[in-house]
């Protein structure tokens, strides 16, 4: 296709005349295109240069998510793109790597905060432009760019950063799983989490200010005696942690916790009380048939009324499993009267064991 079809279908404003464009562009990055010479491949950026500006949104949009992952497409069209809608702009702002840090900082300083959430989700987003992201203040970009495991930010932004999640919540997660957190910072970090986890603690709960207090403090003394920082530190672990410590870890907390919708503090709760492992509880909870709930509970003493409780409110979580919840109920109540508590213990105690070790008595045992 001529130079001048192209612009000619670009200036065609018919829903005939967007549909022939659309497929112009799509068949110029087919297979065939290929093939072409680099002085045809000028020509074509030359005319897709025109085109952005004066064809439609749709076709625009293309243009972007073909473009997007080529290392040959022109700085100067990548940018064009860039600055566009935040729909064509985002998977050139995402994937494409000849946009420079200037140009990406430009976007961010001058375009939406959608612009903005693409750049915090590059591969590679470097100091500058992460601190560029920090400066516009929307949390959201900011925690975005913070899980971005790839994305380097400066000890100076990190320690912006860690100051502002003292008032901003959603900052704590992301901080505390980055790899470039300093030790310091972590433990400055851990103070104001336990401080926020307390004030949550006993909003939620009924449980003694001077027992929590003790057990945080004394939590934070471990984690960082040592000097060294867990990275798998998170909030419902260390609540957990702290209301198994001060005693308060009580089924009937457990059904609180699930009724809130804490579904991973109700997880660490019965992991910090049974030594089991994350995976294989979260598999009691969703399995269909509800023999490990039953072995679980059954071993930690809890009784009838606070099972059913319990299993009822795993039951809603999987919504499409089972038809007749009556039926469901009579079958998982007639497996807790046929387990004793000793039973349980021992059935849990086997779970517990290092999975090689278990391996290793399934093979002797099939071997025999």
């Amino acid at each position: 296709m001529e130079a001048q079809d192209l612009l000619s279908l670009a200036r065609d404003r018919s829903d005939e005349g967007r549909k022939s464009l659309s497929t112009a562009v799509a068949d110029l990055f087919s297979d065939q295109e290929n093939d072409m010479s680099d002085r045809e491949r000028q020509l074509l950026y030359q005319i897709l240069r025109q085109l952005v500006h004066d064809c439609e949104i749709s076709v625009r949009k293309l243009l972007g998510e073909k473009l997007a992952g080529r290392a040959d497409v022109p700085r100067e069209l990548a940018m064009s793109l860039a600055r566009d809608d935040a729909e064509v702009a985002f998977p050139i702002l995402k994937n494409c790597g000849v946009l420079k840090d200037e140009d990406l900082i430009e976007v961010i300083q001058t375009r939406s905060v959608h612009h903005q959430l693409a750049v915090a989700i590059r591969f590679s987003v470097s100091e500058d432009v992460s601190d560029s992201l920090v400066e516009t203040g929307h949390h959201e970009v900011i925690t975005r760019l913070l899980s971005n495991a790839n994305a380097k930010i400066s000890e100076r932004t990190m320690d912006y950063l860690v100051a502002e999640s003292e008032r901003v919540d959603m900052f704590h997660e992301p901080i505390l799983h980055r790899d470039d957190l300093s030790p310091a910072l972590a433990q400055k970090m851990f103070t104001w989490v336990s401080a926020a986890l307390r004030e949550h603690i006993l909003k939620n709960f009924d449980v003694d200010e001077v027992l929590i207090d003790d057990t945080l403090e004394q939590s934070a003394f471990e984690l960082f005696s040592s000097g060294h920082v867990s990275r798998d530190t998170n909030t419902g672990r260390m609540l957990a942690e702290a209301l198994d410590k001060a005693g308060e870890a009580t089924p009937s907390l457990m059904i609180q916790a699930l009724e809130c919708g804490e579904v991973p503090l109700f997880v660490s709760m019965l992991q910090q009380m049974t030594g089991l492992r994350e995976t294989l509880i979260t598999r009691f909870i969703m399995e269909t048939g509800g023999e490990g709930l039953v072995v679980t509970c059954r071993s930690l003493g809890v009784g009838k009324a606070d099972f059913v409780q319990l299993f009822t409110l795993c039951r809603k979580l999987r919504p499409l499993a089972g038809e007749n919840f009556g039926d469901e109920v009579r079958n998982v109540l007639a497996m807790y009267n046929n387990v004793t508590r000793e039973t349980a213990n021992q059935v849990v105690a086997r779970w517990g064991r290092d999975t090689n070790y278990l391996q290793a008595i399934r093979e002797i045992e099939l071997a025999s």
